[in-house]
Order: structure tokens, then sequence, then C-alpha cells
């Protein structure tokens, strides 16, 4: 992304909202949002190329650890990577091993994954802030694979 992209997104500076300024001047609200949503899908309509790429961008986001490096500086960045990348892991790890040992018991987690997936790339945006609901599921996730490690670690020493 260019420095001119960067400025014109972090600032909404598009033509379209000077556009629709003169047909939304004198609505209600719930007039104004018909507008919007039907300028949307024009636009999805008219750039499926576009529109292919940002869910492409936006499903890495959702899946991967840390803050956006584009709102956040660099040394924040990383921090908050390396913080958040061991979770992201061992909570992976240990819902595929849980769905996989007893996945009736389990579908849930995958189900809310999925459902927040859906409800971030199609309703909602998500430039600058993330679907954060479950990063506590999976710190819970990651502390099955972290518990399970010293359980593990503790049976050995016993049996030494």
């Amino acid at each position: 992304m260019t420095k001119e992209q960067k400025k014109k997104f972090s600032s909404n500076l598009y033509s379209v909202y000077e556009e629709l300024e003169v047909k939304l001047k004198n609505l209600n609200p719930s007039e104004k949002q018909k507008v919007m949503f039907d300028e949307g899908i024009k636009w999805v309509k008219e750039n499926k190329i576009k529109t292919f790429e940002l869910v492409i961008y936006h499903t890495k986001r959702f899946f991967t650890p840390g803050i956006s490096s584009f709102w956040h500086p660099f040394e924040k960045w990383m921090i908050v990577l390396i913080i958040s990348s061991p979770i992201y892991l061992l909570s992976y790890i240990a819902i595929i091993q849980l769905l996989t040992l007893n996945f009736r018991e389990n579908f849930w987690i995958l189900a809310l994954i999925f459902s927040m997936y859906f409800f971030s790339i199609f309703f909602y945006y998500s430039g600058r802030f993330r679907v954060i609901t479950l990063e506590p599921y999976y710190i819970i996730y990651a502390s099955n694979i972290i518990g399970n490690f010293f359980n593990k670690l503790k049976k050995l020493i016993r049996d030494n």
C-alpha cells in the first residue's frame, strides 16, 4: 500500500463520499443506511477482483496474531506479535487435537470461529480493529497444551 493510499484509507477520503453527500443530505438514518448499503453492493459487483483481495487480506488478518502494522508503530506491533503468536499457535494445535479426539464435544469452538469469521468478513469493517472476542478462548485452548506439557513433565520427573 502506498503512502497516498494509506492516507486516503485512514482519513476516509474517497470520492464516493463526496458523490453521495448530495443524495444523503435530507435523508433519515435508515434511508442513509440503505443508500450506503446499496453503494457498497454496487462497488462489490463492479470490483470483483478487489473484493476477492479484501476477503483474502481480512481472512489472513482474522487468523493471524497481533495488531495491525498499518495502524500501529513497528515496535508495538512486534511486541504484540511476539506475545500473541505462541497463544495462537498453541490454541490452533489444541483445537485441532480436541476436534480430532472428540469432534462432537468440541464442535462449538469451530462454529464460534467460523461464525465470527463470517460476520467479520461480510458485515463488519475490520480495518483497524479485529474480532478480539475469540482471544480469551484461544488462551483457554493454549493453556490446555501447556497444562498437558507440564503434566507429562511432572509424570516424567515422578517416574525417574
